[in-house]
């Protein structure tokens, strides 16, 4: 992933999610390598503090928002997905223009 930092800087500031998932989302793009996170629900509950429950449905929100796209193995365990960067282009944009605002 070419603009990790950015995407992770804009994550972090992203106020339509929870600190939890943000640091979840964080997770996922600093462990993904191009566009595909291979990590499991538990390791994600291990790294960023959140509990598996809260890890779950931060996954099902980022899903339905359009952020990333759970490609299941064969078992339908969830542990591979890949992220939108076109999504995480958008989130990125909008902290730099509220950081804009900010500066003014």
């Amino acid at each position: 992933m070419k603009k990790r930092e950015e995407y992770i800087e804009a994550v972090r500031n992203y106020s339509l999610y929870s600190n939890k998932q943000r640091n979840i989302l964080a997770a996922l793009i600093e462990s993904a390598i191009q566009d595909i996170a291979t990590i499991s629900p538990r390791v994600l509950s291990e790294v960023t503090g959140a509990t598996q429950p809260v890890v779950y449905k931060a996954i099902k929100r980022f899903i339905e928002d359009g952020i990333m796209e759970s490609l299941n193995t064969k078992t339908g365990k969830l542990g591979v997905f890949k992220i939108s960067t076109i999504k995480l282009d958008e989130i990125e944009e909008i902290h730099e223009k509220t950081k804009n605002l900010k500066n003014k």
